[in-house]
């Protein structure tokens, strides 16, 4: 596979995992290297309020969870229990919508990622603390957090296993993590392959697409408990037949209406419990 978003040079080459489902880049760059193939679409994002068609998308997520939400933003809710004061950890929080999306609700909020010089981020921290730094080892003591929120943070790491280890150890006793990640098993990936957007399309930033069934193991061998996994809705059908007639990627993603015109496959996908991305609930025991 070639890098189908900024077209750096390099073929990469995915595997599916026969026993579990997962996929998973045989040849990844060398972290160094892997930060050339983010491009300056990642830096530019900034802080604004979730409205439109995007809006409308966060209601349906949380309305269609089959857990009570009070927000969700990109598929990731916020459970009630969680009460005010709770410190929260946004892992990859990029332009900081997640961290905007948690302000009202009177959390502790910290971001980490590996860059704090994006456009926005100086109003963020007015109501968040910014740290840069690795989300695959995040440079805290253990016990620190009662809730991390991973959203679409996993499949940017070499290692997934060491990760959520980590990400056991800074939970308290107690303490929850909510994680969002493509799903393997979804219907789109056997069917578009590096085509599929949100998915194999992100690779080599995508270095290890998993199932519900590997990241389960996953979770339970770093020592989680109370593990629930579902499916969630998300608009990828239409995008990846546009990168299946060959549309480039960059005018694929700003195309929110053709996006939306997929939403009934991809609503009947995530019927049959095959939605797009996997959605994690999981405590530290």
């Amino acid at each position: 596979m070639q890098d189908r978003e900024i077209r750096a040079p390099g073929l990469f080459v995915a595997h599916r995992c026969l026993a579990c489902g997962s996929v998973y880049v045989v040849n990844p760059p060398a972290p160094l290297e892997l930060r050339s193939h983010y491009p300056e679409s990642y830096q530019k994002q900034v802080v604004e309020p979730v409205v439109g068609s995007r809006r409308i998308l966060s209601r349906v997520v949380g309305a269609l969870s089959r857990r009570r939400v009070r927000v969700a933003y990109s598929g990731v809710p916020v459970p009630p229990e969680l009460p005010a004061g709770a410190r929260v950890l946004d892992l990859g929080y990029g332009a900081g919508n997640l961290l905007a999306q948690l302000r009202p609700f009177g959390f502790r909020l910290c971001g980490l990622d590996f860059s704090k010089s994006r456009p926005g981020n100086s109003e963020i921290t007015e109501f968040a603390s910014l740290v840069r730094g690795d989300t695959g080892s995040p440079p805290f003591s253990s016990g620190t957090f009662d809730c991390i929120i991973s959203s679409h943070n996993l499949e940017h790491l070499h290692s997934p296993a060491s990760a959520l280890v980590r990400y056991q150890d800074l939970l308290r006793p107690g303490g929850q993590l909510i994680l969002a990640t493509p799903n393997a098993m979804s219907p789109l990936a056997g069917a578009f392959r590096e085509d599929w957007y949100g998915g194999a399309s992100g690779i080599p930033r995508h270095l290890v697409i998993l199932s519900s069934m590997g990241l389960r193991a996953l979770a339970e061998a770093a020592g989680f408990v109370s593990i629930e996994i579902e499916t969630v809705l998300s608009p990828a059908a239409g995008a990846s037949i546009l990168l299946r007639l060959g549309v480039d990627y960059p005018r694929v993603r700003r195309n929110r209406v053709v996006q939306l015109l997929g939403l009934p496959l991809d609503l009947a996908f995530w019927f049959i419990g095959r939605g797009q991305n996997l959605l994690v609930f999981a405590k530290r025991a």
